[in-house]
């Protein structure tokens, strides 16, 4: 995850600012990207922890809270690559 974050922040926004003039709106849009990568990777990392203690222990510490946690990722994972989908790639699309 982290991998494909750094290219996204390397390769594809700067377009994204190059695209819109790099102008404020742009800028704003970035960070806000580049801080819902981090807040994704803690996520991640929480997810992986639990999930690794219910492999070795063929039980959740505590399921509920797990369930939790996956519904909150996957929700914030599918808003972040929609909005990145229907804005970022958007604009970077060829016409036609």
């Amino acid at each position: 995850m982290a991998k494909i974050h750094r290219f996204e922040e390397r390769r594809i926004f700067p377009h994204f600012c190059v695209r819109l003039g790099h102008s404020a709106k742009a800028d704003k849009t970035v960070e806000r990207l580049k801080n819902e990568h981090l807040e994704d990777e803690g996520s991640a990392a929480e997810l992986r922890d639990a999930l690794r203690f219910a492999a070795r222990h063929g039980v959740a510490d505590n399921p509920e809270m797990l369930g939790f946690m996956l519904r909150g990722y996957f929700g914030a994972v599918r808003r972040h690559v929609a909005f990145e989908r229907d804005h970022v790639i958007a604009l970077l699309a060829p016409p036609g």
